[in-house]
This record gives structure tokens, C-alpha cells and sequence, in this order.
């Protein structure tokens, strides 16, 4: 349970296999992009109605990207921004992502950037 709101929660880890091999290769901002897309594509599929035993049930994904090095270097700060990422989605309306980025925090309060997709 998350503290925070005492709600059940659940962290996935998902590595994206030759997500490197683009950033070494076409850049940064081809790698944002790909970062974008998955998480895109994850918002569009989980909201999809699934069948369970006990009947057919819909929910969204409210997602927090944080890149690392660029937000942070430990598990922990990498957790902070993904966490603070994850409730501007929310807060912006849910069933959408939001990157953080560092180099948009101010020193009283934490600032998001979101990508635009095209």
C-alpha cells in the first residue's frame, strides 16, 4: 500500500531492449521520442476493456518517466521523480504520461515537462 493515500499500487520496471543503441545512434531526442511512443502505447492498451473471471472491467495508466542519468543517478531519486512524474499525470486528467526532468525543478516545488506527441 502506498502511504501517501493507503491505496494498493504497483510498480513495473520495463526495459526497453537496444534502447541504447538509439541513443548512441540517432540521439537523445530520438530516444525521448521511442521513450514517448512506449509509453503511449502502454496508456492506449491498458485502458482497453480486459475479461477477468468475474466480468469484463476497464481502468487507465497514469505513467511517470524519469530518464537516468539525466534525473537522477540512485534508485531512490530515480523513484522520487517517477512518483512526482506520475501524479502530474494524474492531476493533469489521468490516463496519460508525464516525463520529469530535472533541469525544470525549481527550488521550492517540482516542475514537469510534458513531451508532445506528434
Amino acid at each position: 500500500m502506498t502511504e501517501r493515500e493507503e491505496k494498493p499500487a504497483a510498480l513495473l520496471f520495463i526495459d526497453r531492449d537496444g534502447f541504447k543503441r538509439v541513443n548512441d545512434t540517432l540521439g537523445h531526442a530520438a530516444g525521448d521520442e521511442l521513450l514517448c511512443a512506449i509509453a503511449q502505447k502502454i496508456v492506449d492498451r491498458v485502458c482497453k476493456p480486459c475479461r477477468l473471471s468475474s466480468g469484463k472491467v476497464s481502468v487507465s495508466a497514469s505513467i511517470g518517466v524519469t530518464r537516468c542519468p539525466f534525473d537522477g543517478k540512485t534508485v531512490k531519486e530515480l523513484m522520487v521523480d517517477a512518483d512526482h512524474a506520475m501524479y502530474a499525470a494524474k492531476a493533469a486528467g489521468k490516463n496519460r504520461f508525464e516525463f520529469y526532468t530535472a533541469e525544470f525543478a525549481g527550488t521550492d516545488s517540482q516542475r514537469l515537462y510534458t513531451p508532445q506527441l506528434v
